[in-house]
């Protein structure tokens, strides 16, 4: 089980993967650069606490000088790690039906600690619905939540749980936002509701306990 401690020490001997204009570079502890061999666009490049593991997505885009994905009718998930020299693997996912619509464009990936793939579904302008594919599962997605943000926590004794912003409207208080926390043991249980946006200060909240949120 990775603590923040040991994470910190890996990242630092090695510079982290990086996504420049569509392609994403990885080095060495040399330095040395490589780029993944990916025909398509990169986007969503997600980086676990280590370095050692990333995840992406990739689609085709129509101009490359645009900078809005509205076209965006299609997305792929690959996963890499520094094991396997970064090479890309997709993970396979269906298209989803959901509110009537076939959606095939998952965005935001990333690992978890226990190899689960999180990822999620942009069906709202300022909410996605988040699911997760677990690592012993024959690879069909169960839905997880519905948020504006969420991180996978790696380390400490809340390891391989995930955490998630909620936008919540309150007739008398207003707009308000719920943080939550779910694991496999125990589900999901409420952190805090509040009218701050900024899910940094969860980075706090889960290193007291040893974790890092990602």
């Amino acid at each position: 089980m990775i603590t923040l401690a040991a994470a910190l020490l890996q990242a630092a001997l090695f510079r982290a993967p990086e996504l420049i204009d569509g392609k994403i570079y990885v080095y060495e502890s040399s330095g040395h650069k490589e780029v993944l061999d990916i025909a398509e666009w990169c986007d969503d490049l997600w980086v676990s606490p280590d370095l050692s593991t990333i995840a992406f997505i990739t689609y085709k885009r129509q101009h490359r000088a645009e900078q809005s994905d509205a076209r965006v009718e299609r997305t792929s998930i690959y996963t890499a790690n520094r094991l396997d020299h970064f090479k890309p693997s997709i993970i396979n996912v269906a298209p989803m039906r959901i509110n009537g619509r076939m959606w095939q464009v998952f965005r935001n990936p990333s690992v978890g600690s226990d190899g689960a793939i999180y990822f999620t579904v942009p069906v709202w302008m300022t909410t996605s619905l988040i699911f997760r594919l677990d690592s012993t599962s024959s690879r069909k997605p169960a839905y997880l939540a519905r948020a504006s943000w969420f991180c996978t926590i790696w380390g400490g004794n809340m390891s391989g749980g995930a955490v998630i912003m909620e936008r919540k409207l309150f007739r008398n208080t207003g707009l308000a936002y719920n943080y939550r926390i779910w694991n496999r043991k125990e589900g999901w249980r409420t952190i805090r509701t509040d009218g701050s946006a900024d899910p940094k200060s969860i980075d706090d909240w889960v290193a007291s306990s040893g974790g890092v949120c990602r």
